[in-house]
């Protein structure tokens, strides 16, 4: 007991440090994620990451599930140039993409192309709100 009322007097004066969260960081986990749940064949955990009201997001819903349910895809991501700050951020990507159709090896597409995204705090979430070139995750035509 004498113990517990030492240690609170000196707990009480200890400062209290709080860890910001780094955008840059929550962001970059989110893009990686994308292209993790590319590789998984996830497209509902793709689309989480993107806002609905985003434009061309019904296409982008599409694409993705088509890719996805047809054919299986590596998908790496790197980081080219990342700004903004605590509520909005732009980040320009190195996308590569391996894309090998199930059953017909000829419509199989390799796809490395600078990607521009927007994104925005919602809440704790970021979610990316514009996506170019948007047609970057089609399938490959037949």
């Amino acid at each position: 007991m004498r113990r517990r009322r030492f240690l609170l007097p000196f707990l009480l004066a200890m400062p209290i440090v709080c860890v910001a969260a780094d955008p840059s960081q929550e962001v970059w986990e989110v893009l990686t994620q994308v292209a993790s749940a590319l590789s998984a064949r996830n497209p509902q955990a793709v689309l989480a990451a993107f806002d609905p009201a985003m434009p061309g997001y019904d296409r982008l819903r599409d694409s993705v599930t088509a890719l996805l349910r047809d054919a299986d895809v590596q998908s790496a991501v790197e980081l080219e140039s990342d700004d903004g700050n605590g509520e909005e951020r732009t980040e320009e990507l190195d996308w590569l993409l391996n894309i090998r159709v199930d059953g017909d090896a000829t419509a199989s597409a390799r796809r490395e192309q600078r990607v521009k995204c927007k994104l925005r705090k919602s809440g704790k979430k970021w979610l990316i709100v514009a996506f170019d070139p948007l047609d970057f995750l089609t399938p490959p035509r037949k």
